[in-house]
């Protein structure tokens, strides 16, 4: 079945022989977790979700805080924390953020088992491959049905990855994917508020419980993926087998996307493409006259809040986007969105801006069309699906994103030294070696 085979393939997962490239990709994925998880940790999704939690002796670390919970409670809050902001990667294979819920539920698992960096590495890889694997048999469909892939196909990902860490076997994983599928959720009507990290929230504490629920033998089908009534035909109405067809270069990690604009990733082409016509250009905002986004239609559903009224709101704005280009707002910086939306300069810019959602494909390619005060008409369009292939590049690039999250948290000799463990991948690091500066308090227990 679907399942099994799906099963065989996470069980067939060793570090050792992981390409070096993919091995370097699944620690820029956790380095950047960290970094977004730190950064997080006092957003006020967690403070709620945390006012839910009771601590536990030797439980797992949960970021920013002094203090020891449940496994599962650690997955939840950890999740929460890393896609508060909005600032994660994505992955088109499963149009959604692929690596919060797999890390966050395997790291806390891991840290239980005291595992190695090497072991965590291993089993993130397992997740986050099903998951995309997942993503693909299952997309458009669902999305376009209205749910949340990353709180839905989040939760196989991190059920497989914990499966990993816990060496179970084909039956035992192909349990941990059955529960999965009967406990993932995640809608996106909930996009632009607490509800969209709680979706990936949830992804991570359920995906953790399933896999520990079928190490301790809990019966469920072995086809729940692919069942009538089950996850695949009733969220999508169709499952694709040809997703399990092999891949160019092998791995969907390869193709994973990360973010430097602290916004939804259906925002950055419009960023990027908006940003450079104006440094071609050698002009400011002010120069121009009118912004037309041509948006698909996922993106009419996903980033296009004409008249945000909070933070969370201005990341899902294409219109918002785009007058904080035209006004010189970092778009990296976390603040950025939440003390844009009250800027009375920025809200006036936004009258410049049209999104017409005239486009039925699906793609990062958000072509515009840019008014000059001169008369002059010209065109940008900028595609943001095509990962860097220089990965010495993009660990710098990851670094800095680093520095500039976690740092102001955590001290920046506790950043310099997990960007150094985590440059080196050296399996055999303890990942509560990792985690330990994480914790370190800034918040009250």
């Amino acid at each position: 079945s679907f399942t099994r085979e799906l099963a065989r393939r996470s069980g067939d997962t060793r570090f050792d022989a992981l390409p070096s490239s993919i091995r370097h990709l699944a620690a820029q994925c956790l380095l950047d977790w960290a970094a977004l998880a730190v950064a997080g940790c006092a957003e006020p999704v967690v403070e709620l979700l945390a006012g839910e939690v009771a601590p536990v002796s030797g439980g797992a670390s949960v970021v920013g805080r002094r203090v020891r919970v449940a496994g599962r409670d650690a997955a939840l809050l950890n999740a929460a924390a890393a896609h508060a902001l909005d600032y994660d990667d994505v992955n088109p294979a499963m149009s959604g953020h692929p690596s919060v819920p797999v890390l966050a539920a395997t790291l806390a698992e891991a840290e239980l088992r005291n595992a190695t960096l090497g072991e965590v590495l291993e089993a993130f890889v397992a997740g986050y491959e099903a998951e995309c694997i997942i993503g693909r048999a299952v997309e458009p469909y669902q999305y376009e049905r209205g749910f949340h892939a990353s709180g839905t196909t989040g939760t196989f990902g991190a059920a497989v990855g914990v499966a990993r860490l816990l060496r179970l076997d084909v039956a035992g994983t192909a349990r941990a994917i059955g529960i999965a599928a009967t406990s993932a959720s995640g809608l996106k009507a909930v996009f632009g508020s607490m509800g969209k990290p709680y979706n990936v929230a949830t992804a991570a504490s359920n995906g953790l419980l399933a896999a520990r629920l079928a190490s301790r033998g809990m019966d469920v089908p072995t086809n729940v993926l692919e069942a009538t009534g089950g996850f695949a035909l009733t969220f999508s109405g169709s499952l694709d087998e040809d997703a399990l067809s092999a891949l160019p270069g092998g791995f969907h990690l390869a193709q994973n996307l990360f973010k430097y604009h602290a916004a939804c990733y259906g925002t950055h082409s419009c960023i990027e493409g908006l940003r450079r016509l104006l440094e071609e250009e050698r002009v400011d905002g002010d120069q121009v006259n009118r912004v037309v986004i041509h948006a698909t239609q996922r993106q009419g559903t996903i980033c296009a809040i004409a008249e945000p009224s909070t933070g969370l709101e201005a990341k899902f704005s294409l219109r918002h986007a785009a007058a904080m280009v035209l006004e010189g707002w970092d778009t990296s910086a976390v603040a950025s969105f939440g003390d844009s939306v009250g800027d009375a300069a920025v809200v006036a810019t936004r009258g410049k801006v049209e999104v017409l959602v005239d486009r039925d494909e699906i793609s990062y390619l958000t072509p515009l069309e840019v008014t000059f005060a001169d008369g002059r008409l010209l065109g940008a369009s900028v595609d943001v699906s095509r990962p860097d292939v220089d990965l010495d590049r993009q660990g710098f690039r990851l670094a800095a994103k680093a520095r500039s999250l976690a740092g102001p948290v955590v001290g920046g000799a506790a950043v310099e030294k997990l960007i150094a463990q985590l440059a080196d991948v050296d399996p055999s690091v303890r990942i509560s070696t990792l985690l330990s500066p994480l914790a370190a308090a800034t918040i009250p227990a």
